[in-house]
């Protein structure tokens, strides 16, 4: 997927284990790489936890996912990757055949 104003993080919680200070300690941390327009945090019931943060721009998004990417939180490794910004400005937040992550 070509870069893009949004990322998506994964493996910061674990299904059924979303706590009320994911979303504000992920956007503090998220804040550091650039403005963030919007964060989401989407669980997908019994299969995974997504993340998704929206920069102001693509070099802001694309500075997070460098640093983000293979970094350490709450014991797990978070893995980051680009998400279409069209389907994240229409809430399509789903899992898709062909998703990657």
């Amino acid at each position: 997927m070509p870069r893009s104003r949004v990322v998506v993080l994964t493996n910061m919680a674990l299904p059924g284990q979303v706590d009320s200070r994911l979303h504000p300690e992920t956007h503090t941390e998220c804040t550091k790489f650039g403005r963030v327009r919007n964060l989401l945090v989407y669980e997908i019931p019994g299969r995974c936890v997504r993340v998704f943060v929206k920069y102001e721009s693509r070099d802001q998004a694309a500075k997070a996912m460098e640093i983000m990417n293979g970094r350490w939180f709450e014991g797990r490794q978070i893995e980051a990757f680009w998400f279409d910004e069209a389907r994240f400005d229409k809430l399509d937040l789903g899992y898709r055949d062909g998703d990657t992550f």
